[in-house]
């Protein structure tokens, strides 16, 4: 009687410990199952953390599918106007006009394989506050002329472009802000016409392509900003020489070897130089 008890009380407990057993598999399948997609414990990324759960409720659920990250926001080019300019010698000038109230203005000239296009990253702060023309030299962009066919005396005649820009933009004071070979043609053009109250010149040279600058440089009587990069050996070593000969030349040098428009997007604050420049000349 007494090994009949035994037999029997061990059944008993087999089954009592295959229940309990059976029941625990299902309260784990439960937790399982319900969790999120991605956020179940065999996920590492999703596995309890005592200091950041106390339990599976306090995962946080997933966004929806449709609710989608903030974009970040650029600052836009405001719309211009599209012109053609005609230059004395007859080409044609493709520009971009942003018509302001005041009467300043400013004329933007690009560098050699680049286009109107370069000067977008100041376009939005200059143009709020003054009328602005971007053009594209000749041979450049949607403007006239064969590039890879231009002799010195095209290059030199690229003053006429400047000089196209500041007739159609019309205002009483004007700057004018030049990169590479356009700061040539800037600081020439302004030798010429008074109402050019500074010039901002971007890596310039003594002589582009035969477009020289030394012969006006000592005799320009207004403010001129001439920044250069300290690796950009040609332009600083004409930076430093323009401001030995003009004494109102201000210099800004750089780090690197960026060139021309190259320096903007750099974290070197070309541009607020260029806005801090503008303002203090044409209020």
């Amino acid at each position: 009687m007494r090994k009949t008890f035994s037999r029997t009380g061990l059944i008993i407990a087999m089954s009592l410990l295959v229940s309990i057993a059976s029941c625990s598999g299902s309260e784990n399948d439960l937790r399982s199952t319900n969790l999120p997609d991605g956020l179940g414990f065999d996920d590492p990324q999703a596995s309890p953390d005592p200091g950041r759960y106390d339990s599976a409720q306090r995962i946080r659920d997933p966004q929806p599918s449709l609710v989608e990250a903030p974009k970040l926001q650029t600052p836009k080019v405001p719309l211009g106007e599209r012109i053609t300019l005609n230059t004395s010698d007859g080409v044609r000038i493709a520009a971009t006009v942003y018509n302001a109230d005041g009467d300043s203005g400013v004329i933007l000239v690009h560098m050699i394989g680049k286009d109107r296009k370069s000067w977008d990253p100041i376009i939005t702060n200059i143009a709020t506050k003054r009328s602005v023309i971007a053009i594209d030299l000749r041979g450049h962009g949607q403007s006239g002329g064969i590039l890879r066919k231009f002799s010195d005396d095209d290059y030199r005649a690229m003053v006429n472009d400047v000089a196209a820009a500041r007739q159609a933009l019309g205002k009483k004071e004007i700057a004018i802000v030049g990169a590479s070979i356009g700061a040539n043609a800037a600081i020439k053009y302004a030798s010429s016409d008074p109402s050019v109250k500074t010039v901002i010149a971007l890596s310039p040279g003594l002589d582009y392509h035969g477009l020289r600058i030394d012969d006006v440089i000592p005799y320009l009587d207004r403010p001129i900003l001439v920044v250069a990069s300290m690796g950009d050996q040609y332009s600083y070593n004409t930076m430093r020489k323009l401001s030995e000969m003009n004494k109102r030349a201000e210099t800004d040098t750089l780090s690197g070897d960026k060139h021309g428009t190259d320096m903007f997007g750099t974290g070197k604050g070309v541009e607020s130089e260029i806005f801090r420049w503008i303002d203090a000349l044409l209020g």
